[in-house]
């Protein structure tokens, strides 16, 4: 179809795909009972619900929208809060990666945010996955009913857990575990600690550097 300013759209059909093209300068929009729902830019953008200002860009509605702050949701209301990946034909296995979303340069998604599977009836887990080209581990594991794990390296090394217990940066609470010690709670100076064992090989309890 062309309007009267000589712009024109096209569907094409080719031995190879289907074409579905505006000619010049404008946006596509995709609509059902008369109301535009998706948009694709000059640009190429992608817009859900909304003007795109992103590669994808996807608008609706807040969950908590009555005036107080909604701090739960139920099963349901979770399949329906904007945007939903789902994945078919999953083990019902502890452990096993549902699907998610890999992130990196191109070629070179090795971080990602994976779905996994609980083991008990509908558990779903959350992990965080990092890595290179020799592999890509899981570094967090959040199971489904709360318990944060975070997991070594494959190289040799320890992870430690920083937890801010106040505004006040010097006096902040830190929880780690290191090379020598099993377990030391520690101000962020170092001024005050408790030590619980020593490599894990000489039990002891460690009062302040005592």
């Amino acid at each position: 179809n062309q309007e009267s300013g000589g712009n024109y759209s096209y569907l094409q059909q080719t031995s190879s795909d289907a074409r579905l093209y505006v000619q010049y300068s404008q946006p596509l929009l995709f609509g059902t009972a008369a109301t535009e729902r998706m948009r694709i830019g000059a640009n190429g953008d992608v817009g859900i619900g909304v003007s795109p200002s992103t590669r994808l860009h996807v608008s609706n509605p807040a969950v908590g929208q009555s005036g107080s702050a909604v701090t739960s949701i139920s099963t349901t209301q979770a399949t329906n809060l904007g945007v939903k990946l789902s994945f078919t034909g999953g083990a019902n296995s502890d452990g096993n990666i549902i699907g998610g979303i890999a992130l990196g340069n191109g070629g070179e998604e090795y971080a990602g945010l994976y779905a996994m599977d609980g083991g008990s009836s509908a558990a779903t887990d959350l992990a965080l996955f990092v890595g290179d080209t020799n592999g890509i581990n899981e570094a967090i594991h959040i199971v489904s009913e709360g318990t944060v794990q975070i997991n070594s390296p494959a190289t040799s090394g320890t992870r430690s857990l920083t937890v801010k217990l106040t505004d006040n940066t010097s006096g902040a609470a830190v929880f780690e575990q290191s090379s020598n010690e099993y377990l030391r709670i520690n101000t962020t100076n170092g001024s005050e600690k408790i030590i619980l064992g020593d490599n894990g090989t000489n039990p002891k309890i460690n009062f302040n550097g005592e």
